[in-house]
This record gives structure tokens, sequence and C-alpha cells, in this order.
């Protein structure tokens, strides 16, 4: 809980523990206007600086009904309305004591390299490509990119720490209903911070840094993985996170129209629905070939972006993606000059069955939940690496699906309602942050680091499977 919300309980606790001594009881009664406005004064403060969330509405009514229950010790005599208001507020303690710990604003992990990190966001349009999805068909294809950048260390002066997830107030009801949780769930999404800062402008500190692109998975979001974007970031990569309309669950365009995701995109059975992932793929992968050519032209208009698109070196690219995602970066590595490429809990449905057996000569690492993969992803994904001399293969011993992603961070719930796996949030984002990091620093930066291999010596959690 944060420090207002910790200090309204204390006090509304304190309130409950003073009703129990007679002696003291009396006094509040005496003194109750003094009382209630003491702790309206501490509510009041909570909602300006912290800000309201659902989660303390039992809270907020123990706070009111404080108030009722001394104005009615002083006005009757009834015993059955005195108990019965007494016994409300000792059936509100628990819920108020614990809804905000399961669904808590969380804290997120800090980006630990050396720079800090600033966020943009982009409005792709290309015109000479129809849109094969969605309400839009036959329009030219728009959809969505953010980037994450190394940015002076002063920002935190003159901007504000941007939000975790991007019309938080639209996104977060869509993503509640994905995961099949009540709409308003999520609604506390608008108080979530991220580390990083709004449209500040590029380092100067540095000159031309690696580009990594990241793919999400279906029916996700370009803000689905930002404690990874972050940390990236800030060991001095740009990275652009797409967001393909009709495949995410939900884009917002800056003049405020909403594009949910077509289930069309995802049809049939058998080879019919392998022949749609495909053709997923293909749109998907044009995207991200798309914006390779916008940063070729530098052709945006905002001047921050027009900045960190002048900062990148297209000679250094890494492709990476989750579910979905990792399989579109794993075919378009053959059509950009890329140099590596990262599966994080990969499906290969994107990708073509002619390329799935020919391989790559591009380094691959793919990081597996320990039993999401069907068997026919499964084999796909064998035939792959057996065919790819530079590919490796290692799962994560605890993890489901969503691990791969900043979803066990919203509440320790998650795993109660097998979102996620029994791995603890953290540890299994270190293990990311730490395998994807050291991965692409090695082969699209060119240092020296620690083998993969040897890398993996140091979770116990992580198994090489090929």
């Amino acid at each position: 809980m944060r420090v207002l919300e910790s200090i309204l309980l204390a006090a509304v606790i304190a309130f409950l523990l003073v009703l129990i001594n007679k002696r003291w009881r009396k006094r509040l009664i005496e003194h109750h206007k003094t009382v209630f406005f003491s702790l309206l004064l501490i509510c009041l403060l909570q909602l300006i600086i912290e800000g309201y969330r659902w989660q303390l509405i039992p809270l907020y009514a123990m706070t009111l009904g404080g108030y009722l229950y001394l104005y009615i010790q002083r006005v009757t005599s009834v015993l059955i309305i005195r108990r019965s208001l007494a016994f409300l507020l000792v059936l509100l303690l628990p819920i108020a004591v614990v809804l905000p710990s399961i669904i808590p604003i969380p804290n997120f992990p800090e980006p630990t390299g050396a720079n800090k990190v600033a966020t943009t966001s982009i409005h792709l349009i290309d015109t000479n490509r129809k849109e094969v999805y969605g309400r839009n068909k036959g329009q030219p294809r728009e959809f969505m990119v953010q980037f994450w950048y190394p940015t002076s260390n002063d920002a935190n002066i003159k901007y504000a720490r941007a939000s975790f997830l991007p019309h938080a107030e639209k996104a977060s009801k869509t993503i509640s209903e994905r995961l099949g949780l009540p709409s308003f769930f999520l609604d506390h999404a608008t108080l979530l911070t991220s580390y990083s800062y709004e449209n500040a402008p590029i380092s100067t500190q540095i000159g031309k840094m690696p580009l990594l692109i990241f793919s999400h998975g279906y029916e996700s979001v370009r803000g689905q993985s930002v404690t990874l974007m972050e940390e990236l970031a800030s060991h001095g990569y740009i990275v652009a996170s797409m967001e393909h309309t009709y495949g995410a669950s939900v884009t917002i365009f800056p003049d405020g129209r909403i594009e949910f995701i077509d289930r069309d995109t995802l049809s049939g059975e058998g080879e019919e629905y392998d022949r749609s992932a495909r053709r997923l793929g293909l749109q998907w992968q044009k995207d991200i070939e798309f914006l390779v050519e916008k940063i070729n032209q530098n052709d945006v208009s905002s001047q921050v972006t027009k900045g960190v698109l002048a900062k990148i070196d297209l000679g250094r690219v890494g492709l990476f993606g989750h579910s979905t995602g990792g399989g579109v970066a794993t075919r378009t590595c053959k059509y950009v000059d890329c140099n590596a490429v990262v599966g994080l809990d990969a499906w290969f449905g994107p990708v073509p069955l002619a390329y799935v057996s020919a391989g790559s000569d591009k380094p691959s690492l793919f990081l597996m939940s320990e039993n999401w993969s069907s068997e026919k992803n499964t084999a796909w994904i064998d035939t792959f690496i057996d065919a790819s001399p530079a590919s490796g293969w290692y799962s994560i011993e605890g993890t489901k699906h969503f691990d791969f992603s900043d979803i066990s961070f919203l509440s320790p719930l998650t795993n109660t309602i097998e979102l996620t796996g029994d791995i603890d949030g953290h540890l299994a984002q270190t293990i990311q942050r730490s395998f994807v990091l050291n991965f692409f620093n090695h082969h699209v930066k060119g240092e020296s680091v620690i083998q993969t291999n040897d890398l993996a010596l140091d979770f116990p959690e992580v198994i090489q499977r090929n």
C-alpha cells in the first residue's frame, strides 16, 4: 500500500480499537466531530495526492461509517442500530486490509543501466499497403510504435514520468476483459507510472545506438513488457515496441480512435488456422519493415521522434517478441538487416513452414515457459533449431505464458487465478532481463559477455533444452 493509504488504514484501525474501550469510547462520542474531520482530512489528502482507486472503497466506507457510528451513539439508544453499524465496521475491516494488498499499486523493477530512460510514441500510416482486417479493410494500414531510449540525466527536472500503460483509462478495461476479469479490475492502471520520462529528448552524450524491435503477443499491447523495454534502453539501446492493429487487444490512435482486436485474424481449424496465422505473421512482418523504412527516411513530424530516429544505427539491429510476436520476430529477421533474434515463449504459427525447415544462420535465443507450448509448436521450434547452428532453447521452471510480460507485478493473485506460474514475478523478470540483455550485448553490440550456457548456471530455474 502507498504511504497515505497506509496512514488512513492505520487511523481507521486505531479508531476501531479505541471503540472497544468503554471509557475511551465515551470521549470519542464527545469529540465525534474532531475525530471525523481528522479521518476525513487524511482521506481527502489520500484522494488528492495519491488518487482514488476502487480497491479502497471499503476503507473510504469505514471512514464515513466511523463518523456515523459516533453520531448514532449520541442520538439514539436503540441497541440493534448501534450494534448493526458496529458489526458492519468490523466486517469491512478485513476487506479494507486485504483488497488493496492483493491488488496493489505495484513496485516495478527499476532499470539497472547507467542511463535514464525516455519514451515517445508515433502513429504510422503505410499508404502503399491496404488493411486486410477489421472495420478499415481496404484503407491504408495504420499502427502505433512506442520507443524507449536513453535520455539526459536531468530529464527528471523538466519532464514528467510517463504512464505505465498509454491511454490507461480506456486500455485497462479491454485488457481486463481479455484476461477474463471484470472490466473495472485494472482501473487503477491510470495511477501507474513507469521509470521513463514522457517525450524527453534522446541523450546527446551517446553516439549512434543499436535498435531493438519488439513484437507483442496476440491480443496484447505494445506496453506489455515495459520493465524489459526500460532495462534495455537504460543500457544504451533504442527499443521500438510495435502495436499491431487488429492483432493487439486495443489500439488507441492520437486522434482518439479506438480499434479493437479482430478475432478473424486467427480463424478456422487445422491447416486453415495455420494459413491464417502465417497471413497474420506477414502483416506484422510488413509493419516492422515499414518502421525500418521510416527510420531510414527519418520522415516523421515530431522533433523528439526525429531526434530518436537520427540516432539509430541500422547496422546493429535485434528483433524480439513474445508469443505470436516471437514467431514474427523469427520470420522477419530473414527480411530485414537483423543481427540476432529472441523469442519469449514464442509461437511459431506465423512462421512459414519452409523457413522453419531451412532454419537461420542468425543467432537465435528462445526463452520458453515450463509447459505452455503445444506439441506442434514444440516440433516447429525443434525443427528450426536443428537447422540453425547459432540457436539455443532454454526453459524457465515455474513460469507460464504470461510470466513473459509485466502482468505478474499487478497482483499476487495472478498465480492463484493461474495467469502466471509459481515463480516469483521479480525473479522471472530478472532472468529474462539478464538473458535478453546479455544476448543482444554480444550479438548486436559485439561485446564480450558471459556465454549463454554459463549464464544459465546462475539461475537454477533455467533448463537448457538443446
